[in-house]
């Protein structure tokens, strides 16, 4: 079963209400089917889920504060996610079905490292072994990046690694088959194997968590 990307919008997130400004994703669980998730930085104010940037509906959100409610473009669309005070959280989905539960709790940020750079290497990216390809920094969470039409290669492998040498950070393989999943921050293991088709991408990935997803375009 292919389930749908999702995707943030509302003026407490970065792109704020604009359904069609590069809206970041949800991420997705590696081990449970239809479950999403994100731990990070949200503005005082509201949000709601989209399956399609540049539409309103399928629109997700909730009506009573603990379950979700959808407007598939055939009823009204639901009520906001709220978000009283600024913030660190992490909001979990359990399944991206009518009346599933979900939570909020408050994250602890404070100890998190702030990378300078967070970049893609392998031989599945452009610049293959001998450079990073950079991404770029979320301007509300320090620890969301994001590269947009980046060409990755069917066969090919990647690493993620932080300020751009290899005595930091480098997150590696943890067994997804998907493209999405979490990697693991380690001195040592196997890299991200690429088995998508070759060509242009949107990559997102949280230094808080190891999550990633990539996004053909």
């Amino acid at each position: 079963i292919n389930f749908p990307y999702i995707y943030l919008v509302g003026d407490a997130t970065t792109p704020g209400w604009d359904n069609n400004n590069n809206n970041t994703p949800l991420f997705r669980s590696q081990s449970t089917p239809n479950s999403y998730y994100i731990t990070g930085y949200f503005n005082a104010g509201s949000f709601k889920l989209l399956e399609n940037k540049g539409q309103w509906q399928p629109q997700w959100g909730t009506n009573d504060g603990s379950t979700l409610a959808v407007n598939d473009g055939s009823s009204s669309d639901p009520g906001t996610f709220n978000v009283a005070s600024a913030g660190y959280y992490t909001y979990t989905f359990s399944s991206l079905t009518p009346d599933a539960g979900f939570t909020v709790t408050s994250y602890d940020a404070s100890s998190a490292p702030t990378y300078s750079s967070i970049g893609l290497i392998g031989s599945a990216t452009p610049l293959l072994w001998d450079a990073q390809t950079s991404l770029n920094q979320d301007p509300n969470n320090p620890h969301l990046w994001f590269i947009n039409g980046i060409t990755l290669t069917n066969g090919g492998e990647f690493l993620i690694r932080a300020n751009d040498n290899w005595n930091d950070a480098i997150w590696r393989y943890t067994g997804s088959e998907e493209l999405f999943g979490t990697g693991l921050l380690a001195g040592s293991g196997d890299n991200f194997p690429f088995n998508g088709e070759t060509g242009s991408y949107d990559v997102w990935f949280n230094d808080l968590d190891g999550s990633y997803v990539i996004i053909p375009n």
